[in-house]
Order: structure tokens, then sequence, then C-alpha cells
């Protein structure tokens, strides 16, 4: 049987532009259940601006101009759905390209690694679907707050499961990860991501200059640092359309409408600009990624230390 694989070629690529123009787009409505709120925006930044920073050394290469890490140590781009879980998948990102970045040194990892944020999600007393700030679950991991369950593991191991206005039946179910008796990961071997420390590469996002260099240092050197940024309602726009270039500095937002605020794990720079992975599907914005202004950021700039554990179950005889 002979191929006319000219006419194979054009049918997927229409397939491929039917589906781009029919693909349903974030609202900013479907954005809002994705952030976290004003309110917390505040409590956030009072906390961690009490913080203190830890200043980055100069690497011994010029940094560039210009620069973004390898996707090979990224991790996948994740989808959050219309969740507020945005800082769980952030530091699940964060552990993902730090711990890679550790490991490997200057050669490239040959598989991608997708980690769940499910086993914080489940464990924390809190609505699965509130927000919450990433500088509070390094704190509880550090602290061992969820005891035996202070880590995160492989996606296919725990995969995310969420709900936003829960029944009893479906609270129960996500929390079963969270209970030793319930909890299958217990019973076969696994991966336990843990972290041994963490640094705090800003407590006031990118306000100085002194900052955003501290923040482009600590890319270069640990692959990605997280950090968040409020949300206004122009959002929504900015990132359906190219360059996917977004100005969330307050000073510049004055006649907009503050929304929320939203966690992101950065990965590079341009001037003037972040590079940013977020958790929303490869169909947001440019695959996944976006650039956000320098003057966005708020509150705190982190990067951790990570190590695995290799759990293997008691055989009782």
């Amino acid at each position: 049987m002979k191929y006319n694989y000219k006419r194979i070629f054009f049918a997927i690529l229409f397939l491929i532009i039917i589906a781009s123009i029919f693909k349903k787009k974030l609202t900013l409505e479907d954005i809002k259940t994705r952030i976290f709120s004003v309110k917390e925006i505040r409590l956030n930044e009072k906390r961690e601006k009490k913080l203190v920073y830890e200043y980055v050394p100069k690497p011994e290469e010029k940094i560039p101009k210009d620069y973004v890490t390898d996707k090979r140590f990224l991790s996948p781009v994740l989808n959050q759905k219309n969740c507020g879980s945005c800082t769980a998948f952030t530091l699940t990102a964060l552990i993902t390209t730090n711990y890679l970045r550790n490991k490997h040194k200057d050669k490239f990892p040959t598989k991608k690694m997708k980690l769940s944020p499910q086993m914080l999600l489940s464990c924390r007393k809190h609505p699965f679907c509130k927000g919450w700030w990433v500088y509070q679950w390094v704190y509880d991991l550090l602290t061992n707050a969820y005891k035996e369950f202070s880590f995160i593991t492989h996606w296919k191991d725990l995969p995310y499961v969420f709900c936003n206005q829960c029944t009893k039946e479906e609270k129960t179910r996500i929390e079963k990860s969270c209970i030793k008796k319930e909890n299958k990961l217990l019973k076969k071997e696994h991966d336990q991501f843990r972290l041994s420390s963490f640094k705090v590469i800003s407590n006031n996002g990118d306000s100085t200059q002194m900052f955003i260099d501290n923040i482009k240092k600590a890319i270069y050197k640990y692959g990605a640092v997280s950090a968040s940024f409020r949300v206004y309602n122009t959002i929504q726009n900015d990132l359906s359309k190219r360059p996917y270039e977004h100005d969330a500095a307050s000073a510049n937002n004055k006649n907009n409408t503050l929304e929320g605020g939203h966690a992101i794990l950065i990965v590079g720079w341009k001037d003037g600009f972040w590079r940013i992975q977020n958790s929303w599907g490869t169909g947001h914005a440019d695959g996944g990624f976006f650039w956000l202004k320098w003057g966005s950021l708020m509150a705190s700039v982190l990067c951790v230390d990570v190590f695995v554990k290799k759990y293997k179950p008691l055989i009782i005889q």
C-alpha cells in the first residue's frame, strides 16, 4: 500500500490549526479560580518581609544578558485547573528543577521528571482549593508538619485530584492519601522528595536592582526560583496574544482591578522581563510560559535543597 505522505502531512497540519482555533481559552473568571485572595496577598507580604534574604555569590563566568534554563531541567508544564492550588504546583516545579540541576550539574537529564503536589494538598488542614503561600509549604515540609507524609512524589504514584465545593465523600477520598492506614504508597516502593534546606533570594520581590541581580544569579545557579505576583484584570488579554508579556507592577496598574495573587516559577530572563513557567497547562500563553515585567514580583523569592529517600515497605513475616 502506497501512502501519500504530503497529503497526510497537510491533513495533520489542518487538524492542528482547527484544534488551536476552537480550543477553550481561559477566561478571567477561570483565572480568578486559580489564584489566591487579595487578603492573602497582604498577609504574605507582611510575614515574608521579615525573612532574611541570602546573597548569592557571582559565578566565575559572566552572567548572560538573556538566559533561560534548558527545558530538560524543568518539570513538564502542569495544569492546576480551576483550583487555587498554584502555590503547591509552584513548589512542586521548583523542587523538580532545583533537584535536577543539582544532581546533573552541567549534564542534561535524559528523562523528564513529573512530580505531583497532591500530598501537600491532601495533608494540609485547609480547603484544597483555597490559597496558601510557598514559604509555608517549605516550612511545613522542613519541620515534618505532615509527619511521615512530609514529602512529594511522582505524579504516577499520586495523581492530582481536587474539588472546589467538596462533598463529604470527595473530601474523605482525597484525604485518604494522608492517612497511614489508607495510604497505598506506604505499601509499595516509591521515591520521596524531601527538603533539607531553603534559601530566601529576596524578601521583597524584585523591588530593587540588587534583588533583580540576586534572582538572576540564583536562576543561573539553581535553575529556577519560586515567586508570586499580583493579578490584575488585564492578565487574560495580555497572555492571549504574542509576545505574551504582562506587567503586574502596582505603579503601572492604578487604573486596573486587583483580582488576587498568583505563584509562579521563574526560569530565566531577558532585558526587563522574567521568563515564567506557569501551571495553567500547555494551551495557555506560550505553551505554558510567558514574560513578566521586572517590578511585578511581591514578597519572597525562594529556592530549595532537595534529597530523595527511596522508600521500601517493611515486610512482615
